[in-house]
């Protein structure tokens, strides 16, 4: 029963999967330890338990602990269980008793029937086992020790596991698990056992493991003079730790299933992709077959051509070196041929190509030969005789090539040093593997692939394969994370298994159950809305890749495809591709992700798009999955590619399906009008992965296809073409991209809200990218915020400046938390005032958290950033912020990790200097002069492709608005001028705000390369600190084209015309603010209620250059009668005030009575609150609730209020609905009057409810009304 309310019933593993690997850690939170009265049992069930109590008498326990105290065996070491050979410290016995951990595991799921168990040892300590006889002076006598009770010295060195399930009465007790020591002076510090057989788990049981350490004394040699009796003592000092008999960090139990195969491989090789005629028939002969497509072509998008993504070209490119159906002729076999197969025949060279695809592809063109020349058909690609010349060069090259390879990328990307199955040792074995299986397929010939060869590759293969299995069950990271690197390295492990399943069959069967257990964690990176989180580039391409190697490989093998490839969800990580495109062709490069040209690897959204075929084979059948993507997604994709280059360049892995991905109905319907190629405003939101997108298009809906640039040479033009996509498509549109991902994962950064903006064709916001490795992914690990590029500081997001350690130090950044996720929804907010009636599409990222809400040390208390589409096609962030009352010192402890600490000054800051953070690219080359880094002068046209903007401050005096104008050197193509500029317009209503030029900023990269990243940064400051009463700041993000010599954006405070002050506290933004924007020749209100955006709408008229506005008073007057607000004349037409205006402070009236300021409709009633708070107004907080179905909800409060201040509210109520009106005082002490004279006045339509003073010891006072009897 304590093991079934442990882990209650509805437990799963990783959505069902037939592996699992259970951990239990963190084990301040799930251990309890000897805290029972009797000191032998403890009182909490936890997953973990360890002990026992012993009593301290003179004969056990010195060391000054007191005598007849329970002292126990185990405790903790910071977050490690330990266990100890003896009582107290220096002169104390040691103890033949034994000391336990105990480790209740959950219950075994179906199907289950093999377990083992893992634990990892403590690095900093080494096991203290050694055993009865401490001594090296043979078995079987005794030695000189210093012990406290019985002691068995006939005890091997190690410890006992003891194994049974929850209910049991026996254990099946284990041989002494000896060498961890051992172990432990070799770094294994992950151990791991079988489960017995014997054991017989049973479905539903709950497996209990006890680790037990029995006369295990802890030190290492005699003790010859009993005067000192200390296990400190012996003639033998190798290990100088001699209390610490044993410390476990983590323990695991590994659940296992076993692993139908439906056909195993053929005897005959080649093996890979099952027979030749398999082979053939599925992945090469479709592509021969297939008919050209005059709407596809090889050089789409980035290289400049029109049309769709062609497989059968990109096979072509990839298997037989030139275009066939772009009236390429077929090259020959020689030096002068095939480019990637030349290096083969140069005699002068190395004798292999460079790069493996050269070898890949001529293994690939080897089979085909002499597969269609066993077939006897005829008609092969090459003659025999020069097949026999290409094959006899290959098989003396490749093995030049063997005997230089290195098999491990050891430190460069992660290793220590030491031999392991890493990225490097996954794609040499994948080539050798390849050459092997295809060349040792013509044995006859002994000149092509000699014994002695054939022998030295399978013998280096199977060494590389023992440190796959090694990885498995050592725990090893590059395995276990789970992440990109875990198909990457499965997929080479499978492809040994096949080629070698019948010589080492045993061992291939091991691999590849490893390959599909180990596979599961890898699924766990795939949100339920299809986000990778590693990111696009090239973390998903790389699972991709992996995964749908590993099915096709299978599935050819051994009649099924991996269970843990989720077909459901890869087909939704198609739309997350697609959309994490940017309109500047450029992938978005969120955390450690690459900022890509164009779609490099296309077959990552091709196979997710038919991921249903791809994994378990069919066909296409047109509308199952023809809704993956729309045309509008097929068409972006299109226009956005990038050649056939990338991993995908190995013919190995361009398979026959993907020539379905055109079979699917719709996807090349034309879009509705020309000028808008990608469709109209769209959103892309992926709330589980934290990413979403806003695309916003630029041009009217008109039918002329539109062109950019001038065709001069310098600025050459692009046009739309509306039959078919290219790079131009993107032009005409603005995209933001938005980071809301939990920073647990691998290559996260602590990155809130952060967001990329590109538009016509250019990146105006952009991010660092891959730089250094963000690889902490433990919760107190601070490490990342010691690099620009992974902290706050180093992102387009909210940045407190008391977040960072010194005013020196603009480097290193703590305003976010680690580990702490956020979340990210849509809002969409109706404007029946807009002409065409479209609503405003927002992203709402709440970062309260990240930014300490649930801290009693946090930072801010809200932290919300909005997103908006917005009128005229520009975009809207508005940031609402508010500082957290009471705030104690921020601490944040990562030095244990290796990582920085963060200690705030005392007393905390009760106010904070919050600025925001925007970046922006650089093509420039720097110097570095004095150890500072300066750009050189940037020539426009002196690159083929740049990402360079220009920063130009507007400093928002003479009555103008503080904005920045982002103007590109470069456009989307080669050697284009920029065919847009933007603007960046801010205001901040709690006080002046203005934008400020960094210029230069650069950081290291994942080598430390100094200065090696390089952006450009502005920041918008506010003149004022901001406290309880928070912060609205807004950003209006304008793009125009370069035919256009500029754009203005006026943003002004409208909280007087809209009513602010009349009906709620003015001195709080927080409760109530309004910015009117002027943009164009349309002004629109951006109203904030109670800590949220309400309401976005269209007003009236402006002049977009000058700033005046025309307000519809008929609108003005809607709007505040559906908020509740007084009608109040809005502001005479005219030009703005001159910056932004800080709400004012309203001064209190003497009058005891509120004289009626607003009318209400006919089923309402005005209520209104007046309310003089004492010297201690903080104590005080009010609300009025209404009565709803699920109980009361909040229609109006006041909090944080000021002492000896007046404040009066009014707002139109329900007459027939109950309300109850409710006010606190956080001290007890009331309004009056022992720190003043404050009281509360409540009417409802004129007549008093409730005039107090509040003067009681009571917590609340509560008036109820409109309520039923």
């Amino acid at each position: 029963p304590q093991a079934t309310s442990l882990y209650p019933p509805t437990f799963t593993f990783s959505n069902g999967a037939p592996f699992a690997s259970y951990s239990i850690a963190d084990f301040p939170t799930t251990a309890s330890f000897c805290d029972s009265d009797d000191g032998n049992t403890t009182n909490q069930f936890t997953a973990a338990r360890a002990g026992p109590s012993e009593v301290c008498d003179p004969a056990t326990c010195v060391s000054g602990l007191p005598h007849h105290s329970i002292q126990c065996r185990a405790g903790l070491n910071d977050k490690a269980i330990l266990l100890k050979g003896k009582l107290g410290t220096y002169w104390s016995k040691a103890l033949g008793t034994p000391a336990w951990a105990q480790f209740v595991f959950p219950a075994v799921p179906e199907g289950s029937d093999e377990f083992h168990f893992r634990f990892t040892l403590d690095s900093r300590y080494r096991p203290e086992l050694y055993g009865g006889n401490a001594c090296d002076i043979g078995d079987g006598e005794q030695c000189v020790l210093c012990t406290g009770d019985v002691w068995d010295y006939t005890i091997q060195p190690g410890v006992f596991l003891l194994w049974s399930a929850a209910g049991r009465d026996i254990f099946v007790i284990d041989e002494v698990l000896g060498g961890l020591g051992e172990a432990w002076d070799d770094k294994d510090l992950v151990q791991t056992v079988k489960v017995p057989d014997e054991l017989e788990l049973e479905v539903g049981e709950f497996p209990v493991v006890t680790l037990m350490t029995f006369s295990q004394y802890s030190g290492y040699g005699e003790v010859p003079d009993q005067s000192k009796c200390s296990t400190l003592y012996s003639n033998n000092s190798t290990h100088p730790n001699k209390d610490k008999a044993i410390m476990l960090t983590t323990t695991s139990l590994l659940y296992r299933t076993p692993l139908p195969l439906l056909t195993t491989p053929e005897l005959k090789h080649p093996r890979l992709y099952g027979t030749d005629t398999q082979w053939l028939a599925e992945h090469v002969t479709p592509f021969f077959t297939t008919p050209c497509d005059n709407m596809t072509h090889n050089n789409v998008g980035w290289f400049g051509e029109k049309g769709y993504w062609t497989a059968r070209g990109h096979f072509d490119l990839a298997a037989r070196g030139f275009k066939s159906c772009e009236g390429q002729s077929q090259p020959v076999l020689g030096l002068d041929g095939w480019y990637s197969l030349e290096e083969y025949f140069d005699v002068g060279g190395s004798g292999y190509p460079e790069k493996d695809v050269g070898g890949f592809r001529a293994f690939h063109l080897l089979r085909r030969l002499w597969a269609c020349f066993d077939s006897g058909r005829g008609g092969c690609e090459y003659g025999e005789e020069e097949t026999e010349v290409l094959a006899n060069a290959v098989a003396k090259g490749e093995m030049l090539r063997f005997a230089a390879t290195m098999w491990s990328c050891g430190g460069s990307c992660g290793g220590n040093g030491d031999a392991a199955f890493d990225l490097t040792a996954a794609e040499k074995v994948s080539y050798f593997t390849h050459f092997y299986d295809v060349l040792i397929s013509r044995k006859g010939n002994d000149e092509l692939l000699s014994v002695e060869d054939a022998v030295s590759i399978s013998e280096k293969l199977e060494d590389q394969i023992d440190l796959f299995i090694s990885a498995f069950w050592t725990g090893g990271w590059q395995l276990w994370n789970g992440n990109n690197w875990t198909p990457h390295l499965c997929v080479a492990a499978i492809e040994w298994a096949i080629v070698f399943w019948h010589e080492h069959n045993t061992k291939a069967t091991e691999v590849l159950r490893i390959a599909n257990d180990i596979m599961w964690l890898h699924r766990n990176y795939y949100t339920d809305d299809g986000v990778y989180v590693e990111g696009v580039a090239m973390y998903t391409y790389m699972s991709m890749e992996g995964m749908m190697a590993m099915a096709s490989l299978c599935r050819a093998s051994f009649g099924f495809a991996p269970t843990a490839i989720d077909v459901g969800t890869l087909k939704k990580t198609a739309g997350f591709i697609i959309s994490s495109m940017a309109t500047d062709g450029y992938l978005i490069d969120f955390g450690d992700a690459h900022r890509k040209r164009g779609f490099g690897n296309p077959m990552a959204v091709v196979e997710a798009v038919i991921a249903d075929v791809a994994v378990n084979g069919g066909t296409v059948t047109g509308g199952s999955t023809s809704a993956v993507i729309d045309s509008i997604q097929a068409r972006a994709f299109a226009a956005s590619l990038y050649g056939s280059s990338g991993i995908y360049s190995n013919p190995w892995r361009v398979r026959g399906h993907v020539l379905q991905f055109d079979e699917i109905v719709g996807l090349r319907d034309p879009p509705k009008y020309p000028s808008r190629p990608l469709g109209g405003p769209r959103v892309d939101l992926f709330s589980s992965g934290g990413y979403a997108r806003i695309l916003t298009p630029l041009l009217d809906e008109v039918v002329n296809a539109p062109c950019f640039g001038g065709d001069d040479g310098a600025n050459k033009e692009l046009c739309i073409d509306p039959t078919l996509p290219s790079l131009a498509d993107n032009i005409p549109y603005s995209s933001i991209s938005l980071q809301a991902r939990d920073n647990k994962y691998a290559h996260s950064e602590v990155d809130f809200s952060t967001l990329i903006w590109s538009a016509w064709g250019t990146r105006l916001l952009s991010e660092f990218g891959y730089g250094t490795i963000s690889t902490s992914v433990q919760k107190w690990d601070m490490r990342r915020y010691a690099y620009l590029d992974n902290n706050p500081a180093g992102h387009n997001t909210v940045v407190i400046r008391e977040a960072f350690p010194s005013d020196d130090d603009t480097t290193m950044n703590f305003s976010q938390l680690n580990f702490v996720p956020g979340t990210i929804s849509e809002l969409i907010l109706e404007d029946t005032n807009n002409n065409d009636h479209s609503p405003n599409h927002c992203i709402l990222m709440d970062g309260s958290n990240p930014y300490g809400a649930n801290r009693s040390d946090g930072w801010l208390d809200i932290m919300k950033r909005y997103v908006c589409s917005f009128t005229g096609g520009t975009n809207l962030i508005l940031d609402i912020l508010q500082t957290k009352a009471n705030r104690e010192p921020m601490r944040l402890y990562g030095s244990q990790y290796g990582g920085p600490d963060f200690e705030e000054t005392i007393p905390a800051a009760q106010r904070l200097t919050l600025d925001e953070y925007f970046y922006t690219n650089t093509a420039a080359e720097i110097e570095v002069v004095d150890g500072v880094a300066v750009e050189k002068p940037f020539v426009a046209g002196s690159i083929k492709r740049c990402s360079h903007v220009n920063v130009e401050v507007r400093d928002g005096h003479d009555g103008g608005t503080t904005a920045v104008d982002l103007k590109p050197a470069c456009g989307i193509g080669s050697y284009r001028a920029a065919d847009g500029n933007g603007l960046i317009a801010g205001i901040s209503v709690g006080g002046q705000g203005s934008f400020v030029y960094d210029g230069l900023v650069t950081s290291v990269d994942r080598w430390f390369t100094p200065h090696a990243l390089k952006q450009r940064r502005f920041r918008f400051v506010s003149d004022n600190k901001v406290g309880p009463e928070g912060d609205i700041r807004a950003f209006v993000l304008a793009s125009y084209p370069v035919t256009q010599n500029t754009t203005n954006v006026h943003l002004t405070n409208c909280a007087l015309s809209l009513g602010c002050g009349s009906t709620t506290d003015f001195d709080q933004p927080i409760v109530c603010s309004c910015v009117q924007a002027c943009v164009s020749d349309k002004v629109s209100w951006i109203i904030v209620l109670d800590g949220a955006l309400s309401l976005m709408r269209r007003v009236g008229m402006c002049d977009g250059s000058s700033g005046s506005v025309n307000l519809d008073t008929d609108i003005v007057s809607g709007i505040q009668l559906e908020l509740g607000f007084p009608n109040i004349t809005p502001a005479p037409t005219g030009s703005p005030t001159e910056g932004p205006t800080k709400n004012p402070s309203r001064i209190p009236t003497a009058e005891p009575t509120l004289a009626p300021t607003i009318s209400c409709r006919k089923q309402q009633v005005r209520f209104s609150v007046e309310l003089e708070t004492d010297e201690k107004g903080e104590d005080t907080t009010w609300f009025l609730k209404m009565k709803k179905k699920n109980g009361f909800q909040n229609k109006l409060k006041g909090k944080n209020l000021a002492s000896n201040k007046l404040y009066r509210r009014e707002i139109c109520i329900k007459k027939k609905k109950c309300y109850k009106f409710i006010i606190k005082d956080a001290k007890r002490d009331g309004l009056c009057c022992s720190h003043g004279q404050g009281y509360y006045k409540i009417t409802r339509n004129g007549k008093v409810l409730e005039n107090s003073t509040y003067n009681n010891d009571k917590p609340s006072e509560i008036r109820k009304f409109g309520c039923k009897q």
